[in-house]
């Protein structure tokens, strides 16, 4: 059995409606499904909801939060995503704050097999801080989460830039501290830092900071909380291949200013330093 075989029984949404179609269509569905009893929406029904979410058909966005027995957190096109997922993937501010006031959303659910990225990574994405601080707001978020990824999308390329070698690497883990790293995102990173939920020790922002050279991030982390074993040496490994194939020593005062980075060069690896102080003094 094909893959196309075996998900045709998503929609391959078009996304064409108007608004009065989509309402219309919904409403007669609600009708339908309180007079004959079926479990379900059928796939068009699911088809104009997501039409709804990604342009911003408000009328329809509000009557998803009143429709009995919807299932909001279905994932029913053809990305296998959730409306939610698809309001974010369309920067629709307004449908994204109503479907967070829904009851029943779940809005650490990425999505079928979509996982490769929260609803929350992709809010931090769009660098809207309304957004961000409305996840922020609610109980049940898992501000800890990793997602992998694992298609492409428009986050992957706002994360890599196209570069492949990088995308395989955020392949392995990505948390909500990730992305606001990889966009540079100061003030978001400051919220997600001043949460005592938020755990520094998963995913991998240290590496990420120190990949990208901003020390403001770096030191940012330092001062929350140490970094792991495994973050240690991906960083020296970056590092040394850095300084192998590019020359660039230019992270050095990271690794003489944190404690257990200098403390693994000196034990471990001393080549390192000694190859930092040849390319300085041939420079």
């Amino acid at each position: 059995m094909t893959n196309k075989d075996k998900y045709s029984c998503y929609i391959k949404p078009k996304y064409d409606y108007t608004e009065e179609e989509c309402l219309q269509g919904f409403e007669s569905a609600i009708q339908k499904k309180e007079c004959t009893g079926l479990p379900k929406y059928d796939n068009t029904v699911w088809q104009m909801l997501h039409c709804a979410c990604q342009k911003g058909y408000m009328s329809v966005v509000k009557r998803i939060l009143t429709a009995p027995s919807l299932g909001v957190n279905n994932a029913k096109n053809n990305k296998r995503q959730t409306l939610l997922i698809t309001a974010l993937e369309a920067n629709q501010t307004e449908v994204v704050l109503l479907l967070l006031s829904h009851p029943q959303i779940n809005i650490n659910k990425c999505g079928g097999s979509c996982k490769w990225a929260t609803p929350f990574s992709y809010a931090i994405s769009c660098n809207i801080i309304e957004l961000v601080m409305a996840f922020l707001d609610k109980a049940q978020l898992d501000i800890n989460m990793v997602s992998r990824l694992n298609t492409p999308t428009e986050l992957n390329r706002y994360l890599f830039g196209g570069d492949e070698e990088e995308e395989l690497f955020w392949r392995k883990r990505l948390t909500a501290l990730d992305v606001a790293i990889a966009g540079r995102r100061m003030e978001i990173i400051d919220l997600l830092l001043e949460k005592a939920e938020l755990n520094v020790r998963v995913g991998n922002p240290f590496y990420h900071a120190f990949r990208l050279e901003d020390k403001r991030i770096f030191e940012r982390l330092c001062a929350r909380g140490d970094m792991t074993d495994e973050t240690i040496q991906e960083i020296i490994d970056y590092w040394s291949n850095e300084m192998i194939e590019k020359n660039n020593y230019a992270p050095y005062e990271y690794v003489l200013a944190n404690e257990k980075l200098l403390s693994y060069c000196k034990n471990l690896a001393p080549g390192l330093l000694n190859n930092v102080e040849g390319l300085k003094s041939a420079g």
